[in-house]
């Protein structure tokens, strides 16, 4: 993978606002963004968002927003997304992996987004594999995040 900066908000509270993925786009675009590119060399044309259950659903909004800002979106083990932000990332055409374990009560709503995608005209792949909605499910899938991150930003 190439040289990589990884920026983890804590949006734990994204969901008791009313415009938080809005928040969120601003904040990283006008304030997380300029403080890395501070000191670090940044390529802003590879920027990937994901995102981990509710990460996952506020990811998909945030990418829905503003599709021309990032390259690929990853929802994982992802709350359901508004339509229109999936849409609107599909008609963008960025490359969105939703994965989600087999035991996982969000199983259905990863299929649902991924084929939304795919009837939109969009890039989707959706990956189910044996687990359920906890760390151990996300730890045993790191690998094939950053693989997916890498294949896409490279």
């Amino acid at each position: 993978m190439p040289p990589s900066i990884l920026v983890a908000p804590d949006a734990s509270d994204a969901y008791s606002c009313s415009d938080c993925a809005g928040d969120l786009l601003a904040h990283l675009l006008d304030e997380i963004e300029p403080a890395i590119e501070r000191t670090a060399n940044v390529d802003t044309g590879r920027r990937a968002i994901g995102g981990i259950s509710r990460g996952g659903g506020l990811a998909l909004q945030v990418a829905g927003l503003a599709p021309d800002q990032f390259v690929v979106v990853g929802a994982h083990s992802s709350v359901r997304a508004p339509d229109d932000a999936i849409i609107s990332i599909a008609a963008a055409n960025l490359p969105i992996r939703f994965d989600v374990g087999d035991d996982d009560g969000l199983a259905a709503a990863s299929n649902y987004m991924s084929a939304l995608v795919e009837t939109n005209g969009g890039q989707s792949g959706l990956v189910v594999s044996p687990g359920g909605h906890d760390r151990n499910y996300w730890r045993s899938q790191a690998d094939a995040y950053i693989a997916f991150y890498a294949s896409n930003l490279a």
